[in-house]
């Protein structure tokens, strides 16, 4: 896969790793990729190993996070009606800062439904959870579908610590860029650039949207240059911020992953 966006790394800077899921099972491998098993974000799903699969999307293998409606008993202590699936990189596919990473992916937009392509902090934990505590590690989310809305194609946000103990977050609804028309459809790329002083999203290719040091320093603590950055892929459903899905969702609802790959260096 070449990169979408010129001379951000790809080609020019070192390439770090890459999977194109071509392999005919996905294992729990701890240097490479580890199942998140959890029940958290006050969603609806319980997040299943069985959800996140090497399946065929009719052309060709990929990563599949699929959403389920089913009936589920004594997960994480309680009962469930749907399921969902997290999986984040292990320890061999952190991306530094300064790095660019991008996902080929196709993003299922159903209401009540929450695919995620995001990163939190390598100072979090390969069991889903930061060690020194979020907001304190950073989280970056490149692309996260809370919406049927046609008109939106993502929320990309960061959290930082509020410097009062709490969290505070900058980001918001990006729109999809006037070159890319056919966002809805198909595979896209959604990257992002992890500069020292920025941190720049892209679709396609195309910078839809930019998050500066200062912005976040006018709210909070600047903590993106201090850590390296665990990728990961997760699909929820429900929730407050998702809402509840109407009773003519066409489940399963998946998200097919054709590749990840980081690189590093600035352009």
């Amino acid at each position: 896969m070449s990169p979408s966006v010129p001379g951000v790394g790809w080609g020019i800077g070192n390439l770090l790793w890459r999977d194109d899921f071509t392999q005919s099972t996905l294992g729990d491998f701890p240097a490479e990729w580890v199942f998140d098993n959890t029940c958290s974000n006050q969603n609806l799903q319980a997040n299943m190993a069985a959800n996140s699969v090497i399946g065929n999307d009719g052309t060709q293998n990929v990563l599949q996070l699929i959403a389920k409606a089913e009936s589920l008993t004594n997960i994480c202590g309680a009962n469930w009606s749907y399921s969902g699936a997290q999986i984040l990189a292990g320890i061999n596919r952190v991306v530094p800062r300064g790095g660019y990473i991008e996902w080929d992916a196709e993003i299922p937009m159903q209401a009540g439904v929450w695919p995620a392509l995001w990163l939190m902090g390598n100072n979090a934990s390969f069991s889903g959870y930061p060690v020194s505590g979020w907001p304190a590690c950073g989280e970056v989310d490149v692309m996260e579908n809370l919406t049927a809305d046609s008109t939106t194609v993502s929320y990309s946000t960061v959290h930082f610590p509020n410097g009062s103990g709490g969290a505070a977050q900058y980001g918001g609804a990006a729109q999809a860029p006037a070159s890319t028309p056919t966002y809805l459809t198909g595979y896209n790329r959604w990257g992002v650039l992890l500069g020292p002083t920025s941190t720049a999203f892209y679709l396609n290719g195309v910078n839809y949207f930019t998050v500066t040091e200062a912005d976040v320093t006018a709210l909070g603590t600047w903590v993106f240059d201090s850590f390296a950055y665990v990728p990961y892929m997760s699909i929820y459903v429900g929730g407050a911020s998702a809402g509840t899905p109407p009773s003519t969702t066409p489940w399963p609802i998946t998200m097919n992953v054709k590749t990840v790959a980081a690189y590093s260096g600035l352009p």
